[in-house]
């Protein structure tokens, strides 16, 4: 269980989740296809990892293996625009995008690109955290 103190207020994460700003990320060590990596969050109360800004782009970096794919919560649309699972656009600043076809996409060093699917590879999960009222 990884536990935070933000002045009376205990934040808690499950056991093998980080903590970062009051949320709870999981990052995963085996592989999975888009799919089954969507189901895993789902089954944790989480889901693919949205990133918001250029700190938790940076936490995120920090912790992965700059040799390895990660699904997150970005696609690609018909348009070709990278997009979030909530339909918001991909901040521009955040990355280096490439977008060939619509479909998934996986997060891999400083970039975002088009992926195969069905292609297993590791993926990140967030979720808010508990808090305790100390």
């Amino acid at each position: 269980m990884e536990v935070a103190d933000y002045s009376k207020n205990l934040i808690v994460c499950p056991n093998q989740w980080l903590i970062y700003n009051q949320r709870c990320y999981f990052i995963s060590e085996e592989k999975r296809t888009r799919d089954q990596s969507w189901q895993y969050c789902k089954s944790q109360g989480a889901a693919l990892l949205t990133i918001n800004d250029k700190k938790e782009l940076y936490f995120i970096i920090a912790l992965t293996d700059k040799n390895s794919y990660y699904w997150t919560g970005l696609s690609c649309s018909r348009a070709n625009a990278v997009i979030w699972d909530d339909e918001t656009p991909l901040e521009t600043n955040l990355f280096n995008k490439y977008c060939s076809r619509p479909g998934c996409v996986a997060i891999w060093s400083n970039g975002v690109y088009s992926h195969a699917c069905s292609q297993p590879e590791q993926w990140i999960c967030e979720k808010a955290s508990t808090q305790i009222q100390m």
